[in-house]
C-alpha cells in the first residue's frame, strides 16, 4: 500500500497530474455544471410554487362558495 508521499513522488517521477472536478449536489442529484444545478432547481421551486398556489386558490374558492 502506497502512502501519500509515495504517491506524490511517484506522480512526480511519471508526470502524472491530478485535477479537482467541481460536482454540483441538488437533493440527491448531482451536477457536472452549475447551471444545470440551478435550471433544476429553480424548475423545481417553480413547481412548488405553482402546486402552492393553486392549492391557495382552491381553498379560497372553496371558502367562498360557502
Amino acid at each position: 500500500m502506497h502512502e501519500e508521499n509515495d504517491d506524490a513522488a511517484m506522480m512526480q517521477r511519471y508526470g502524472i497530474n491530478c485535477e479537482q472536478k467541481a460536482i454540483y449536489s441538488y437533493k440527491h442529484y448531482h451536477y457536472d455544471k452549475l447551471e444545470d444545478a440551478i435550471n433544476y432547481a429553480k424548475l423545481e421551486h417553480e413547481l412548488a410554487d405553482s402546486n402552492h398556489k393553486s392549492e391557495h386558490d382552491s381553498l379560497k374558492q372553496g371558502q367562498n362558495d360557502e
